[in-house]
């Protein structure tokens, strides 16, 4: 009985870790603040970012993030980056994802690998941002 208490509290300790060590990851680098409107009121959720062919550049890692479901269904985002806060438009275009999965991954480095291995990005987009006018 001693022993499956001490296999359940080393669980613990494990799960309690992979749980910490993918909260530090999720923050490892720059990270911005991307404000969702929904019929709910407005969201806000921390992404990464990188930029590519002169424009600013998301990656979600499946179609049903709720991020970005929220997006799909109204494309006028607002962005805070560098302390400096701007709206945009986007733009999903999935012939970048490659490329924008490569930046990321040279960007985030092994908290990109670390999120990538738990999550997989097999549906992933690459979504573009577009200044509004």
């Amino acid at each position: 009985m001693r022993f499956i208490g001490n296999l359940f509290i080393l669980l613990l300790i494990v799960l309690g870790g992979a749980g910490g060590l993918l909260l530090y990851a999720q923050e490892a680098g720059e990270v911005v603040v991307v404000t969702t409107n929904s019929p709910e009121g407005p969201t806000d959720t921390r992404l990464w970012i990188v930029d590519h062919q002169d424009a600013q550049w998301l990656r979600a890692g499946f179609e049903g993030a709720g991020w970005y479901v929220r997006m799909k269904e109204d494309p006028n985002i607002s962005m805070e980056r560098g302390g400096q806060s701007a709206n945009y438009t986007i733009v999903a275009v999935p012939e970048e994802y490659e490329n924008i999965t490569r930046l990321m991954a040279e960007k985030y480095g092994w908290a990109d690998q670390y999120i990538g291995t738990i999550f997989g990005r097999d549906d992933g987009i690459a979504i573009r941002l577009d200044p509004a006018n």
